[in-house]
């Protein structure tokens, strides 16, 4: 939610990057929050990549996911016409069983966190 709020006020014209994460920081110690800014400018990083589509990152949970990760992300580079030399490996904690793919236009993720998200979600609104 804080990285897409910073992504929407930097992709503004004349907004200025640096102010509002400084801006961002105060908010983050004002509510308490301050242990959250690396994984909100994770995330911001990662929110912008996608946008402007500069090539395909994969993030993998675990070793074992990196093989049929790399393999999905060859077959998606050729499917949505991206160069598959952009293919950028991240390791990522938080991810804790499978991956996600994310590239210009689409996401696709089969990690363990995104099926408890989901299931979250269901149980919340029944």
């Amino acid at each position: 939610m804080y990285a897409q709020a910073l992504y929407d006020l930097a992709s503004k014209k004349g907004a200025h990057q640096s102010t509002l994460i400084k801006n961002l920081v105060l908010l983050l110690k004002s509510r308490g929050h301050e242990k959250l800014l690396p994984r909100i400018l994770a995330e911001y990083e990662r929110l912008s990549q996608h946008m402007t589509g500069k090539g395909i990152v994969v993030r993998t949970g675990d070793e074992k996911s990196r093989k049929d990760a790399l393999h999905k992300a060859h077959a998606l580079a050729e499917q949505f016409s991206v160069d598959a030399s952009s293919i950028r490996v991240v390791e990522d904690e938080s991810l804790i069983q499978g991956y996600a793919i994310e590239g210009p236009g689409f996401r696709f993720d089969t990690s363990a966190r995104a099926a408890l998200l989901q299931l979250y979600r269901h149980l919340k609104t029944n």
